[in-house]
């Protein structure tokens, strides 16, 4: 149960529980290093990277950082348009 526990404390459980894939899902950084209360803007800026990167994944699919030639090639067909 949540309650009232920070994050640093009720996170690494639960991840440990069901695996960091769940957390993934749901762009919700899993480093406990920034789950803290002095970390808050790390973890909301982590937390935006990762929406950004699933919404790019859902509206160009293989588009992502790790794989620069799906970018180039989105990028080549946007131009062309």
């Amino acid at each position: 149960m949540i309650s009232d526990k920070p994050p640093a404390t009720y996170l690494p459980p639960l991840i440990a529980q069901h695996g960091a894939q769940v957390f993934d899902a749901q762009a919700i950084p899993t480093d406990v290093s920034i789950l803290g209360v002095a970390s808050y803007k790390a973890f909301l800026a982590q937390r935006r990277e990762l929406i950004a990167a699933c919404l790019n994944e859902f509206l160009v699919p293989g588009l992502t950082v790790k794989n620069p030639a799906a970018i180039q090639s989105s990028q080549a067909a946007i131009s062309e348009t």
